[in-house]
């Protein structure tokens, strides 16, 4: 059966939704969808909540289906250890299956926008960004309850991002703190080589590194707690990175004019970074999202259209 045009879905008027006799539904086609937020879930499929605040999901063959949840008001999202994801906004939390199936989880205490969803070792939810007083919260699954932590230190949290060890790195402008979830406490962090702002990524590497990558360029955080610089000219500032599994971290947007969606990957090969996706015009990309290990990469761009990409 397809079904065409109409707006109970999308904004848009092209495309459609096709059911199978077993009771599936895909989108005919991506193009009918506007975007809101993408998200890689446990199983290796996108997440795609739309404008209207339907979830759609998508696969390695292409596939697009509608989840049948619906989350309103979102801005971040993180993947949960149990293979379900958490949707979180300014005044709401929905826990989403791939498969199916809505929670609604307490809403976050501050209700202000949010920068960060990180999921902690222990299964908690780390949330952060304009908190008052600089703290971030977290969210027991178990209790169903948000605890603000205490303040930072920093005026703002800008970014933050999982350390090897469990600890959280949050970072604003040059400074640095480090929160432990067993202890609930900050301490000093290194002081980071050039400005981080809301803008700027902090991504956990497989080898317990962090790396920065900010207007001002491109470094990481060893093990030693020290930062090296990398290279001139792969500095950016409003990109957004994606796992492509053994091809290393995927970096896109952030350019200016009509290099909005060229970008590059670190291989993890002697911090290599090399050019991967050709500079062409185009909206700027506000999520990317990699779709299992097939290399291609699902984003979403200010307009809210939806592609799919590959590196080269």
């Amino acid at each position: 059966v397809w079904i065409t045009g109409g707006r109970a879905v999308s904004t848009r008027s092209v495309g459609g939704l096709s059911f199978t006799p077993e009771g599936e539904c895909f989108a005919v086609s991506p193009a009918a969808l506007e975007g809101a937020i993408a998200v890689t879930a446990g199983d290796g499929t996108v997440l795609v909540v739309d404008r209207a605040g339907a979830v759609h999901r998508t696969d390695a063959a292409g596939r697009w289906w509608l989840v049948g949840a619906r989350v309103a008001g979102v801005s971040r999202a993180t993947a949960l250890a149990d293979g379900r994801v958490m949707f979180v906004g300014r005044e709401a939390a929905t826990v989403v299956h791939p498969d199916g199936g809505v929670t609604r989880a307490a809403p976050p205490l501050l209700r202000t926008s949010v920068s960060d969803a990180l999921t902690l070792t222990d299964g908690r939810v780390w949330l952060s960004g304009r908190m008052r007083g600089d703290a971030a919260e977290v969210w027991d699954p178990a209790r169903d309850a948000w605890r603000r932590t205490p303040r930072a230190g920093l005026g703002r949290i800008v970014r933050a991002t999982l350390l090897g060890d469990g600890r959280v790195l949050a970072v604003a402008g040059r400074s640095a703190r480090v929160f432990d979830p067993e202890t609930g406490g900050w301490t000093p962090g290194p002081d980071l080589p050039f400005a981080a702002d809301d803008r700027s990524t902090l991504d956990l590497l497989p080898d317990g590194r962090v790396m920065l990558i900010a207007e001002g360029g491109v470094a990481w955080l060893g093990l030693d707690g020290q930062w090296t610089a990398g290279p001139e000219g792969y500095g950016r500032a409003g990109h957004r990175t994606a796992w492509l599994g053994e091809r290393g971290l995927a970096v896109l947007g952030g350019l200016t004019g009509a290099d909005a969606i060229g970008g590059f990957v670190w291989a993890g090969r002697d911090d290599a970074l090399e050019t991967a996706f050709a500079a062409q015009r185009a909206r700027a990309v506000r999520f990317a999202a990699a779709v299992g290990d097939a290399g291609e990469i699902v984003i979403v761009l200010s307009d809210g259209s939806i592609a799919r990409v590959a590196p080269r």
